[in-house]
């Protein structure tokens, strides 16, 4: 019995992982009606810009431009915070722009051409990351992230601390979500707008404004979950963006409308997912 649990409780990392990333699909959903299979693509981005400017100061932009350098220097020495806080309004550019240019025109489109708009975004930025990160394409990497890693035992099993780090961030992140849809004017304006626009904006609400912001939201999101799962899960360019399979699963029980049912659904996947590998390695 021990065996299992301690399996399960290795998986709770993995499982916060997807259940962020599930959350920011929602989030996506709620706002625009977009399945945006781009979300971990971004987030994947946003946490090696993150460790990048961390260990050189440099901030690597997404564009393939001509004549614009690939990269610039901001600081000369980043600290966790100043890193964080430069990636998040990084991270709330990124969902903007990702709105405005690309998913905001498509709004009438049909429900297949915005999902091919998200695969194209997703293809760009594997792109993108295979070129502004040429190191990363020879073999995943692993960071030391922010969250603690010290060995804490649990229920008599000793692990890392920083999933039960991960895991109660979610939790607690999707609980203040979920309050802040369901009490808060902001979260009535999502609804509003992404149910029926024109009464929407009948009713004095800007469905630009609220589609923006909920895009600046779910992007921040996405670059905080990769960012702390990065000791957790190797982050590469060419895997990591497909997390968004799990995560994909895990906002479709939630209906891509309930927060709390996709966290704990994702949650679960992880944990299960790390059970199901144990197993395998045993009847090998």
């Amino acid at each position: 019995m021990s065996t299992h649990l301690s399996n399960l409780l290795l998986g709770l990392g993995m499982g916060a992982v997807i259940a962020a990333l599930g959350l920011g699909v929602v989030i996506t959903h709620r706002a625009s009606n977009v399945i945006n299979f781009a979300h971990a693509a971004i987030g994947t981005y946003l946490a090696l810009v993150y460790y990048e400017f961390r260990a050189t100061g440099d901030i690597v932009q997404p564009f393939l431009i001509p004549f614009v350098p690939a990269r610039f220097h901001l600081l000369d020495r980043p600290t966790d915070a100043t890193a964080m806080l430069t990636v998040l309004a990084l991270a709330a550019g990124v969902g903007a722009l990702c709105y405005y240019l690309i998913f905001r025109p498509l709004r009438h489109a049909p429900p297949l051409a915005r999902v091919v708009a998200s695969l194209g975004l997703m293809v760009y930025l594997i792109g993108v990351m295979g070129l502004r990160f040429p190191t990363e394409g020879a073999a995943t990497l692993v960071f030391d992230g922010p969250l603690p890693r010290q060995v804490v035992e649990f229920a008599g099993i000793r692990s890392f601390a920083d999933r039960y780090w991960l895991a109660l961030i979610v939790i607690v992140g999707a609980l203040a979500l979920a309050a802040l849809s369901r009490f808060t004017n902001f979260g009535l304006a999502t609804t509003a707008s992404a149910e029926n626009e024109s009464g929407a904006v009948l009713q004095g609400i800007s469905a630009d404004r609220v589609g923006a912001l909920n895009w600046m939201l779910a992007a921040m999101l996405a670059g905080v979950a990769m960012i702390l799962a990065a000791p957790i899960t190797p982050i590469s360019a060419s895997t990591s963006p497909l997390l968004i399979v799990p995560a994909l699963g895990a906002a479709l029980v939630g209906q891509f409308r309930s927060i709390l049912a996709t966290v704990a659904t994702g949650l679960a996947i992880g944990m299960v997912q790390s059970e199901l590998l144990a197993l395998q390695s045993d009847w090998e």
